[in-house]
């Protein structure tokens, strides 16, 4: 099979600062497809963990299908201009998280998006649970707190 990668670079603004979204054409005999991904170089948050939120967030959307390849490290690290360790360390990330998984000879896979979205579900309770613990501690009453959390999830509603 051969493969073949090519990216389209586009700067976008968010919240007031320039984005290099990258968008990574995977072609193949079988199938063309797309993996967006925004690397912000001002951000604080790290390379690889920018790669990781994105990846985990194409797989819970349904956007990286279960057992579809991944770029291989030295082809991803080419075409984004950054270094194959952070690539590499991304993947491993991916991997423990049990969002990838690794093919000896073929590359990387995707998993089932369950195992993402539970995780990924997880985390997003965690930090609910320590925002109830502050609202405790502030003293913001149950009621009061649960109309904002309603009012928010209703403006937040996706399709």
């Amino acid at each position: 099979e051969s493969r073949q990668s090519t990216t389209a670079k586009q700067y976008i603004t968010v919240d007031n600062s320039i984005i290099l979204l990258y968008t990574v054409y995977n072609k193949s005999k079988e199938m063309e497809k797309s993996m967006k991904l925004i690397i912000n170089n001002s951000s604080m948050q790290p390379i690889y963990e920018q790669i990781v939120e994105h990846v985990e967030s194409l797989i819970a959307a349904g956007v990286m299908s279960q057992g579809e390849q991944l770029p291989s490290v030295r082809a991803l690290a080419v075409e984004l201009s950054i270094n194959p360790n952070t690539i590499q360390k991304a993947y491993a990330i991916l991997e423990e998280h049990g969002a990838i998984y690794p093919v000896k000879g073929k590359g990387n896979f995707v998993s089932e998006k369950d195992k993402v979205t539970d995780r990924m579900k997880g985390q997003c309770f965690g930090r609910l649970k320590e925002t109830v613990d502050q609202a405790k501690k502030l003293g913001i009453n149950e009621e009061e707190f649960s109309i904002k959390v309603r009012t928010y999830y209703r403006e937040g509603k996706h399709d």
